[in-house]
């Protein structure tokens, strides 16, 4: 990977976010947007939003947009180095197939984690309230969802199969590619029960609530992403793959229409579990 190919990558991505600043920027500072999703989210998780909170859950939703935008940046320059790198070149797929497919899951689950760090909901006062038992990962989803975050798996070793065989990788790469996959979903058990059990930060029930319906959120969002990123960009990898290796193949429109149903499945699956976080805190002792 040459030098020239990273910083042609960060020079694109740089004037690409130059030209759309001025949107961000007018997003983040609109405060009536930020106040409407508090209370959608709200009515969506059955929880009580009053007037003296309202201020602070848009802010919160304000601080995860700002911190998506570079953590988004992360993910897409190394997206674009690694799939794509010198266009002017064929990709060695023999070498670089076997170490992308060895690298994602922990690498997406790891990122996804980080992105849990900040913000972070806080107390408004010196009072502390709190929870008296812990919470397993398990409560944070429906029969349905959990069904399809143990597909998401199986897909990404099935595509990443596809593309050893695609290279004719020796098999010590089969077998490490199968640990790999094994270290994500232990990297991605030791996250959820992270962000499950951390410490509770908050005044009074009302806002225990809160804590514990973006807890549930943060896990949430952990789980389908660490289940279902890693497949879905496989398959671009695994097409890309193919275009570079069978030179008369064409464009061919076939993944998208895979993708589109793909996020169409697990969006419309996880819009089930909203109010999982009530249950489980009424059952901890909130509420009364």
């Amino acid at each position: 990977m040459s030098g020239q190919t990273i910083v042609g990558a960060l020079i694109g991505l740089g004037i690409g976010y130059f030209l759309t600043i001025p949107f961000y920027v007018f997003l983040a500072f609109r405060d009536s947007m930020w106040t409407r999703r508090a209370y959608r989210l709200a009515g969506q998780s059955n929880i009580a939003l009053p007037a003296n909170l309202a201020g602070r859950v848009a802010r919160f939703l304000r601080a995860q947009y700002l911190f998506s935008i570079p953590a988004l940046t992360v993910v897409i320059v190394v997206f674009d180095v690694v799939l794509y790198g010198d266009n002017t070149q064929q990709r060695d797929w023999t070498l670089w197939f076997p170490w992308i497919l060895a690298g994602m899951p922990v690498f997406y689950t790891a990122y996804l984690f980080m992105a849990t760090l900040w913000p972070r909901w806080k107390a408004s006062g010196d009072r502390r309230v709190t929870h008296l038992r812990s919470m397993r990962v398990r409560e944070a989803f429906t029969s349905a969802e959990f069904a399809v975050v143990l597909i998401g798996p199986v897909f990404g070793m099935a595509f990443g199969a596809w593309g050893l065989w695609r290279v004719s990788a020796p098999a010590v790469w089969w077998v490490a590619c199968q640990l790999a996959f094994g270290a994500g979903i232990l990297a991605w058990w030791y996250a959820a029960g992270h962000i499950m059990n951390r410490p509770s930060s908050a005044s009074d029930e009302l806002e225990l609530g809160w804590d514990d319906l973006l807890r549930f959120r943060a896990v949430r969002d952990l789980t389908m992403g660490a289940a279902w990123l890693p497949p879905l960009v496989l398959l671009l990898v695994d097409d890309f793959m193919s275009w570079q290796l069978d030179k008369d193949r064409g464009f061919q429109l076939w993944p998208f229409p895979v993708l589109i149903v793909a996020f169409l499945l697990v969006y419309r699956t996880f819009r089930q579990g909203r109010q999982l976080w009530r249950q489980a805190w009424l059952q901890r002792g909130g509420g009364r």
